[in-house]
């Protein structure tokens, strides 16, 4: 069972975040493992695929160097970005860190149940996650790092939020977007890391495919 994470009003990472790191560590470095293995094998495969397609000699050569060094590149921006997204998505899952940056937010928004134009709720909001950003997470490089990822995504999904109020009543009531975004905020952030993580994924191959094949084909023709 895991130990649960104690909260502090002063500090801007729960109290108990060090496991939650110490697990998000283990969780990214698997990742990253995994990743650059499949990576690898890949490549292995593309080089060769690469080296016929270039009619071999020394095109082939320069298409194996030319498929080996996107290689390379596809792991360092594929598998790193999906280690990264992997640990980040296990610290918002132990941490809670979404939901608590949202009431952050909307404590320093007010409690003026007078309903808000929207450029006005807009401002507010930038001002609020200003404050959030500047007392909240002020404390440490880590807190930074993790807590303003996740923070400029609590804004963008209140400020779509916001959006949507007003279109529908024409104003924007603070409570009644703070009462719906309160327990979903967590999943939507989920959401937006797994998207990510799918987006470095689609990046890593993009990469090592083109970065094999095409030079091949041109070698082939010179």
């Amino acid at each position: 069972m895991e130990t649960p994470i104690a909260y502090s009003p002063r500090m801007g990472l729960p109290d108990g975040i060090a496991p939650a790191l110490a697990r998000a560590a283990r969780t990214g470095l698997a990742s990253l493992v995994l990743s650059a293995l499949v990576i690898a094998g890949v490549t292995l495969v593309l080089a060769i695929v690469a080296y016929f397609v270039a009619t071999g000699g020394w095109r082939g050569g320069v298409a194996v160097l030319c498929a080996l060094a996107a290689g390379g590149v596809a792991i360092g921006v594929g598998a790193v970005k999906r280690a990264i997204g992997t640990g980040l998505a296990s610290v918002l899952d132990s941490a809670q860190l979404g939901s608590r940056l949202v009431d952050q937010v909307f404590d320093r928004l007010g409690t003026d149940a007078t309903p808000l134009a929207l450029p006005d709720a807009t401002r507010r909001l930038h001002g609020a996650v200003s404050q959030v950003a500047s007392s909240e997470l002020a404390n440490s490089w880590l807190a930074r790092r993790i807590g303003g990822s996740v923070l400029a995504i609590v804004q963008s999904v209140t400020s779509s939020r916001f959006v949507e109020e007003s279109a529908k009543h024409g104003h924007v009531e603070l409570a009644t977007v703070r009462a719906d975004l309160g327990p979903r905020v967590d999943q939507l952030i989920q959401d937006r890391v797994t998207q990510a993580i799918q987006r470095a994924t689609i990046l890593a191959a993009a990469i090592a495919i083109a970065g094999a094949l095409v030079p091949a084909v041109v070698l082939r023709f010179v």
